[in-house]
């Protein structure tokens, strides 16, 4: 006799999602916890079982998405799982001139830092273990002073050093005001440090470092 069709009625949906986005739910909340527990002094000695706690899952889900602690943070600091750092990445590339770009994503991550000392643990933490502050901001950056010093606005000879110059003292900064804290100016101090290296003229600084920008 041949078998009934159980097969669901045309138009009919299985309640509840799909294989793929609940995989993709649970390794984004495997992530979202990883980041908020790296968020702290000693965030790098952060466990499995902690992580499993906070993203509700069981350490035999947690294998099924990573193979340990080193592949979870070397995922994060390729990809820092934070919509701030996406917010800032396309509010540089609205501006037009590649030194306020890199005025703004440096006193917008700073700023982030002073407000938000967990975050800035985090993200001082994923700098660790990958490309600092991750690679999209490390991409941005990069091409950022490439393009200012095709323009002729940067003067360094080298594009390379002056990506690692920004985002150096980005990450510097940071970690010296989570040690020790910083004045209210200290965003704009470290931008004029940064533009004066990447060859910006003292002028061209204070206009750029006068601008406003959201807060953080």
């Amino acid at each position: 006799m041949e078998a009934p069709d159980r097969s669901p009625p045309l138009g009919h949906r299985t309640s509840g999602p799909a294989p793929t986005e609940r995989r993709e739910r649970t390794r984004r909340a495997i992530l979202t916890a990883a980041f908020a527990l790296i968020g702290r002094e000693n965030g790098l000695s952060t466990r499995i079982e902690e992580v499993c706690v906070d993203a509700a899952i069981s350490r035999g889900s947690f294998y099924n998405y990573f193979s340990g602690m080193e592949e979870l943070f070397a995922t994060i600091s390729q990809r820092v799982p934070h919509s701030f750092v996406g917010t800032v990445i396309a509010e540089m590339g609205r501006l037009e001139t590649a030194a306020e770009r890199c005025d703004h994503g440096l006193r917008r991550f700073l700023e982030k830092a002073r407000t938000d000392t967990p975050w800035g643990w985090a993200i001082v933490n994923v700098g660790a273990m990958g490309p600092l502050f991750g690679e999209d901001m490390a991409a941005m950056a990069e091409r950022t002073v490439a393009d200012g010093v095709s323009a002729g606005e940067l003067s360094i000879a080298d594009a390379g050093i002056g990506s690692d110059l920004l985002l150096g003292a980005m990450h510097a900064a940071i970690l010296g005001h989570l040690r020790r804290g910083s004045d209210d100016d200290m965003p704009r101090i470290v931008s004029r440090a940064v533009l004066a290296g990447l060859g910006v003229s003292p002028d061209r600084i204070e206009t750029i470092v006068a601008r406003r920008q959201p807060p953080a």
